[in-house]
């Protein structure tokens, strides 16, 4: 959720990018990403099958903190790119994780309320992202740093958040695979299992609900609030008070999405 907030800081406070670039570049980093996590995803899941959901749901949340903590010191849209990239991997790792962690732990007569259940502090967990830390620069600013001290502790903060997640994934879920090790399957039948599994009906209608939902979180995630922010830096604002108004039109959107899970 914080990468729509990062990506409108760099651009504006640390590499200064015109206002009428910034939604072709921010669209080429989305589509880096989603690239990045597309060739990723199957890898994550046969590897969650092995060697277990707890350590790659950590190990994502890591990589992706440290994204974070490289993504304002980029000198250039390219070196951007590669930070991009970076926070794919671990966004992949750990998003992919989430979901199937969320399956494995309820029994099958409480699924679907614990995924609603979990869906609702997913929700609340993006509300609470971006509203407090969508707002910290500007509460820095107004507390004496300048824009891109600002910007440099808001990241840093935000890489906090990463770390002490990845330990409560680390130390809080339960270590090794839901199956026992005699019952694995080989890497080459779990890596077409997916496919496979298309021939269900109501997977295969899940399959297309994602391909939907996804292009439509991509755009709000990261169009909304760079809309919003763009908007008021066109109108004399600093950039740090512009994202803390851009974010409001994400809180509102989201809040309604929540009230739907």
């Amino acid at each position: 959720t914080f990468i729509s907030v990062a990506t409108t800081l760099v651009l504006n406070t640390h590499l200064q990018i015109p206002t009428d670039q910034q939604g072709t570049i921010s669209g080429q980093l989305v589509f880096v990403t989603e690239i990045t996590q597309i060739l990723l995803f199957a890898v994550v899941g046969v590897m969650a099958d092995r060697i277990g959901r707890s350590q790659l749901l950590a190990i994502g949340m890591l990589v992706m903190g440290l994204s974070y903590v490289f993504y304002p010191f980029a000198e250039s849209v390219s070196e951007l790119t590669i930070y991009r990239i970076l926070y794919a991997i671990g966004l992949g790792t750990a998003t992919g994780m989430l979901a199937t962690v969320t399956t494995d732990y309820p029994q099958e007569e409480s699924r679907g309320k614990f995924v609603a259940f979990g869906g609702v502090f997913n929700g609340l967990g993006v509300i609470a992202v971006v509203a407090i830390l969508g707002g910290l620069p500007e509460f820095l600013v107004q507390a004496g740093y300048d824009e891109v001290k600002a910007s440099l502790y808001t990241h840093y903060t935000t890489f906090g958040c990463c770390v002490f997640s990845a330990l409560v994934a680390w130390f809080g879920l339960k270590k090794g695979v839901p199956v026992k090790h005699e019952k694995q399957l080989p890497l080459s039948r779990l890596a077409s299992s997916g496919l496979r599994a298309a021939k269900n009906p109501r997977i295969a209608l899940a399959y297309a609900a994602a391909f939907v939902a996804r292009g439509d979180l991509v755009i709000l995630g990261t169009f909304s609030i760079l809309w919003g922010a763009t908007a008021a830096i066109d109108q004399g604002i600093d950039p740090s008070e512009a994202v803390s108004k851009g974010r409001m039109i994400f809180v509102i959107a989201t809040s309604a999405a929540l009230a739907w899970i």
